[in-house]
């Protein structure tokens, strides 16, 4: 059986290992943290070869009345990716809070529950209410001791809110864990 051309994954395509981080981080943090996903970036577009702009993601967490941006970056190298991730999340956030409350609808959250629930949120809430942090999920293969982690994050501190959240997930090799798909 020959494979139809659109049948076939390019995974050297820097859209296509964007959305794949995208989605891991969607799955991660939606399955081990308290913050629910509202919005995946991955689950609107409505082609793999183009890339979509906005935050990757969206995920409340209401213990702490906290809306986190999320951004994703697959890079070989961590400092390249924390410093596009910081530069992606500037570009995006701004005006993100008007939007988001005037704007809750099935676009925002498609699940019914979720969807009544953060209703709820954005309507009994102030917007000073709403604390605002971001996920910063970085997946990369040049780094992988703690203390090589830290030392990055030393450097970048001056970007680094209390309210961030950052995790790193490395790869032995990048082109060897595209492979996979």
């Amino acid at each position: 059986n020959e494979k139809r051309k659109y049948d076939t994954l390019d995974i050297s395509n820097t859209v296509f290992q964007g959305d794949l981080c995208e989605y891991l981080m969607a799955i991660l943090i939606d399955t081990y943290t308290d913050s629910e996903n509202m919005i995946c970036k991955v689950s609107l577009k409505t082609s793999p070869k183009v890339a979509s702009f906005g935050n990757d993601n969206l995920f409340y967490n209401y213990k702490t009345k906290t809306l986190y941006y999320g951004e994703a970056k697959f890079y070989k190298e961590v400092n390249d990716a924390l410093s596009e991730a910081f530069s992606s999340l500037k570009t995006h956030t701004v005006n993100e809070l008007n939007f988001i409350c005037n704007h809750t609808s099935e676009f925002i959250a498609k699940d019914g529950r979720k969807l009544k629930r953060l209703v709820k949120v954005f309507e009994t809430l102030k917007f000073d209410e709403i604390e605002q942090g971001r996920i910063i999920f970085i997946m990369n293969e040049d780094v992988y001791l703690k203390h090589d982690y830290e030392r990055v994050l030393k450097s970048k501190s001056s970007l680094i809110n209390s309210n961030d959240v950052i995790a790193f997930v490395p790869v032995l090799s990048k082109e060897k864990f595209l492979n996979y798909f």
